[in-house]
């Protein structure tokens, strides 16, 4: 994916904790990615705080996500971009709690 990928009804953004802090062998965010994958879709890694405004239009600070294909390995994380919302599919939040503002 570029910097800036194209518009495309197959990304699926995740909000979610820091993806370096995650164990792939039990992290249900990844399986879900995995299953999404196999489905078609490009799944995109949004940080907390990573959903913004920008003259009147919604848009994620996120980096599309290269899955291993062992469940017991990490995912490789691209460099971050500013995507629209307008071009995901859907926008997934996966965070442990507490879920604030923040988020």
């Amino acid at each position: 994916m570029s910097a800036h990928p194209s518009p495309s009804s197959s990304n699926v953004a995740f909000v979610m904790d820091p993806i370096e802090g995650i164990n792939p062998d039990t992290d249900s965010s990844l399986a879900m990615m995995r299953a999404g994958r196999d489905l078609g879709f490009t799944s995109i890694y949004v940080p907390k705080g990573g959903i913004g405004l920008c003259d009147g239009r919604a848009f994620v600070t996120g980096a599309e996500i290269t899955l291993d294909p062992s469940p017991s390995r990490a995912a490789e994380v691209g460099p971050m971009a500013k995507i629209w919302t307008s071009d995901l599919r859907a926008i997934i939040v996966r965070t442990d709690p507490p879920f604030d503002t923040g988020y």
